[in-house]
């Protein structure tokens, strides 16, 4: 499956409330707030930053306390303006623990988590806006998943409050680690 999606830094956290305003004006409604933790895996015969494709395990956890955990594989990005698209396949896995031992058994190795909080809206049509709070950096990010021209729609109302964004959560967090 493909995916569509454009991220922007939010580089005013006092202007949330007015992004989560135009996303509700726009039809896109609030669904949850989840805790996500992200670990992400390198092959043992090619790196993974080198041909710009992703393995993570994710495990995602809900104030009600429900968990979901996916094994996600990300092909390589292509970037139109602040759209990036990419070959995306995923499927549930009920032990992420099972999962990362038969991962690691295989050769592939740890590269990284990335712990956010993610607060979930959904368009009638099924597009996401996803408002990020990721824990390393201290920062909020928007990422809108749809239509390039339903992102172009939502991302024309709120420029004056974000900065687009090309870099995955995961090399963002390697870069101020020092290790990109």
């Amino acid at each position: 499956m493909k995916e569509s999606e454009a991220k922007y830094l939010i580089v005013d956290p006092g202007k949330i409330g007015l992004i989560k305003q135009i996303l509700e004006e726009e039809n896109y409604r609030h669904l949850s707030t989840v805790e996500e933790i992200d670990t992400y895996y390198n092959h043992p015969c090619r790196d993974f930053a080198e041909t710009d494709e992703a393995l993570r395990v994710r495990v995602r956890r809900t104030t009600n306390g429900v968990e979901a955990r996916v094994l996600t594989y990300k092909g390589p990005r292509k970037i139109l303006g602040d759209v990036k698209i990419r070959e995306e396949y995923e499927v549930f896995i009920n032990n992420d623990e099972l999962m990362k031992k038969i991962l690691l058994s295989l050769g592939f190795r740890e590269v990284g988590i990335v712990r956010k909080v993610r607060t979930i809206y959904r368009s009638p049509n099924n597009c996401e806006a996803l408002i990020d709070y990721l824990e390393d950096t201290k920062q909020y990010y928007l990422e809108i998943e749809c239509s390039i021209n339903e992102i172009s729609k939502i991302s024309e109302k709120i420029k004056n409050f974000v900065k687009p964004v090309h870099e995955t959560y995961l090399e963002i967090i390697l870069r101020r680690m020092g290790r990109k």
